[in-house]
């Protein structure tokens, strides 16, 4: 004998119940209860809407934060003339490549003598040393070998090209 469908729609009610019971965060649609369907873990969280709708809304705003062209002007002057740093500019290149072109007011003592002349150049083992080669992997080991006879502001400041680009002359 087949129930009716009153009796069928009555028990499946009695087992949603007790599933409900069970899991109360899901609901009949198989979604966490409370929530929307956009915001269902398997499509965009509505957080991730929001991000891109404010900064949107920021971009529109932007010509209420504009910069005056005299202050742009003022930037521009400070990007074309970098600041040195301060302290002694070592070039650890070979003599042959030290000729070819070098920043100015900086010494040139190669790679393997390094260890053996730095104390003529700086004889203070806390003062500033900033050390550039061609491309900056030379420098890198000079500044190992200075740290390991305790110098301790010592700066590998790359490549000498790449100086040259910054401004740096």
């Amino acid at each position: 004998m087949r129930p009716s469908e009153s009796e069928t729609s009555t028990k499946l009610k009695q087992r949603f119940r007790h599933f409900q019971k069970r899991h109360p965060r899901i609901g009949g649609n198989g979604l966490p209860r409370n929530r929307f369907p956009f915001d269902h873990p398997k499509g965009k969280p509505m957080k991730k809407l929001i991000v891109p709708a404010l900064l949107a809304a920021a971009l529109a705003a932007q010509p209420a934060f504009a910069v005056s062209p005299a202050h742009k002007a003022g930037h521009a002057a400070q990007a074309q003339q970098p600041v040195r740093a301060e302290g002694v500019w070592i070039d650890v290149r070979s003599p042959e490549e030290y000729a070819e072109g070098h920043l100015s007011d900086s010494t040139n003592i190669p790679l393997e003598q390094i260890t053996g002349k730095i104390v003529q150049v700086q004889p203070d083992k806390t003062a500033p040393i900033n050390l550039y080669c061609k491309s900056g992997r030379r420098a890198g080991l000079a500044k190992q070998m200075l740290e390991k006879l305790g110098y301790t502001n010592v700066s590998n400041r790359g490549g000498y090209q790449d100086l040259l680009a910054k401004g740096l002359k």
